[in-house]
């Protein structure tokens, strides 16, 4: 037997061995400090949008410009567009129109209109006479006639309210205010009245004389016989 064949068995046998050696020399991982974790990916960083700038208060139309176009250029509505300048979906706008971009302020409110002030007035007392009332609150006779819708020739009687003239005097009183009360005669005193009247007529006296004989009587007895 020869000697190659002593050692073939051998040989066969170091050789398997260096190959399992390097079979599990390749299977073994490397060494910890080797591996490196995956890297984590990079952080993702959304920039911050844009503020949408503020519209300006008013656009001057161009050719080519539509409401919904201008409204979309600076970011408003197209409604509020429409309502802002009185417009509808159907108007029509022209180069060199001017549209409206923010809502008009609000108009102040009118101011309530000053209720005007009561007109002064004054209680004709017994033995009154529209002079003496006229002097007694600084003004003319003819003014208060005015201010009442007197005449020269008209009588007051007690009770009576006279209205006093103003800055700008009315010819009737306000509706507000209320009637002059009527005078209401009695029997002996409508029969007085009439005494007076049908003997200043037999003694030719004019309407206003009878008108002051009248207003005297009233004055003086209330048109009673004392």
């Amino acid at each position: 037997m020869s000697s190659h064949a002593l050692f073939r068995p051998r040989l066969a046998a170091v050789g398997l061995s260096a190959v399992a050696g390097g079979v599990a020399l390749a299977l073994q991982p490397a060494s910890a400090e080797a591996i490196e974790p995956p890297s984590a990916p990079a952080e993702t960083r959304v920039a911050p949008r844009a503020e949408q700038p503020a519209p300006p208060s008013a656009h001057t139309v161009a050719s080519g410009d539509t409401v919904s176009g201008v409204a979309e250029r600076y970011g408003v509505a197209t409604t509020d567009v429409l309502r802002w300048n009185g417009l509808s979906w159907g108007s029509i706008i022209r180069p060199g129109d001017v549209l409206r971009l923010t809502a008009p302020e609000a108009a102040p409110a009118p101011a309530a209109p000053a209720a005007p002030a009561p007109a002064a007035s004054d209680v004709v007392q017994a033995g009154d006479t529209v002079s003496a009332i006229a002097a007694r609150h600084g003004s003319s006779t003819q003014a208060v006639l005015a201010a009442n819708g007197l005449t020269w020739d008209s009588i007051i009687y007690p009770g009576q309210r006279i209205l006093l003239p103003t800055a700008a005097p009315a010819p009737a009183p306000a509706a507000a205010e209320a009637p002059a009360p009527q005078l209401e005669l009695d029997a002996e005193q409508s029969g007085n009245a009439q005494t007076i009247i049908r003997i200043g007529r037999e003694l030719g006296v004019s309407d206003r004389g009878i008108a002051i004989a009248l207003g005297t009587a009233m004055q003086e007895s209330w048109l009673r016989n004392l």
